[in-house]
């Protein structure tokens, strides 16, 4: 009786053994963790700032766009700079008789 109640209280030893270590294992494990998800917070938070930021040139762009629109559809007709006809300088009128054979000869 004695030699099962050694052999009993050598392996609940063991157990609690192996028992204690796993439970450090997990705590630690659990500390790495919270540290990489407390890392993945702070990300996740300069991303949303980083998001509002964008949000706020994008609505600054759209009411640019907008008052662009307003004055091109206010302006009537759109001139594009740059597009404008130049003087070329014309050739002065003929005052000659044009006979046909010196054109055809020119040709």
């Amino acid at each position: 009786m004695e030699e099962i109640r050694g052999e009993v209280q050598l392996a609940m030893t063991s157990v609690t053994d192996d028992f204690r270590k796993e439970l450090q294992t997990l705590r630690a494990s659990k500390a790495t963790k919270d540290g990489e998800l407390q890392a993945c917070k702070a990300e996740v938070q300069a991303c949303k700032a980083k998001i509002e930021v964008y949000e706020a040139r994008i609505e600054a762009f759209k009411a640019k766009i907008k008052v662009c629109m307003a004055t091109v559809a206010n302006s009537g007709s759109v001139q594009v700079p740059g597009a404008q006809k130049g003087n070329a300088p014309r050739p002065s009128a003929f005052h000659g008789a044009r006979n046909a054979r010196v054109i055809d000869s020119f040709l």
